[in-house]
């Protein structure tokens, strides 16, 4: 794709979705699916829904076999995450909740449901590009963790984004990224950037299918850019975040560091 034209057309899209975004918020509030959020107020949730129609509406753009096959495992790791969002089961938290839950009352939750889909489709995405089955087992957890790391994040407005942005800096400065892909990364990029004033300004919640999307995506395109040695510190570093909140709270940790508070507060005005 030559760079004028991919210019023209990041420009048509970019206006594109920020028309549907509007649009979406309008539908989500006359049918009710407005969720409270941290600060008692009734916003739209699940708003994440509108990157697989972006990408539906836009796909002719991207006519490559990768893009096309990471597209429908991200769609369907983002559908599961809308059957959360209208359906989910807020009693159980984390995990574990989720685990026990099965385990002990053979109840399969929402919650459950997404960090299987999630696996398998790690696994499916891990099997694109892979040379050794050491690669490719590295790579199916670090999808994995990385899809249930936005959720984990996604408690307060900006949080998912910049989780995203952080990993996708990782990729473009430490990594290289597959050329069959750099296009669509960069319209993913513009679509994060469409929906931030949405989320930072706390009119729309992404909600467990934009989180998960985003962390899907995160966490492929880290694995298809970066060696194995960052690979496998960037899946540490998640393990050990899933650790932790399993067992204290994520947002208080920010809250008292002042560093995670002022980068966590950057741009929020919601």
């Amino acid at each position: 794709m030559k760079d004028s034209f991919f210019l023209v057309f990041l420009a048509a899209a970019g206006i594109t979705a920020y028309g549907m975004m509007i649009g979406l918020c309008g539908v989500f509030r006359k049918k009710g699916w407005v969720s409270f959020n941290y600060k008692k107020t009734e916003v739209p949730h699940g708003c994440g829904i509108l990157f697989p129609f972006c990408f539906l509406l836009f796909a002719g753009f991207f006519p490559n076999g990768a893009t096309e096959r990471l597209v429908v495992c991200a769609a369907g790791i983002c559908l599961v995450g809308w059957i959360d969002d209208r359906m989910g089961d807020k009693g159980t938290k984390g995990l574990r909740g989720h685990f026990l839950a099965l385990w002990k009352e053979r109840r399969m939750t929402t919650g459950m449901l997404k960090a299987v889909s999630a696996f398998l489709f790690a696994v499916c995405a891990a099997s694109f590009f892979y040379t050794a089955m050491g690669d490719f087992a590295v790579d199916t957890l670090l999808i994995t963790l990385a899809t249930n790391a936005m959720n984990l994040l996604d408690l307060r407005p900006g949080r998912a984004l910049k989780g995203f942005w952080l990993l996708q800096s990782l990729c473009l400065t430490a990594g290289t990224i597959p050329a069959a892909l750099a296009p669509f990364t960069y319209y993913v990029l513009l679509l994060t950037v469409i929906m931030a004033p949405f989320d930072f300004s706390a009119k729309a919640m992404l909600g467990d299918s934009g989180a998960n999307l985003l962390g899907f995506l995160a966490g492929a395109l880290c694995a298809y850019s970066l060696n194995l040695y960052v690979k496998i510190i960037l899946l540490v570093l998640l393990l050990v975040l899933h650790y932790y909140a399993e067992r204290a709270s994520i947002s208080a940790a920010i809250e008292n560091n002042r560093f995670l508070r002022r980068m966590d507060a950057w741009g929020r005005s919601g």
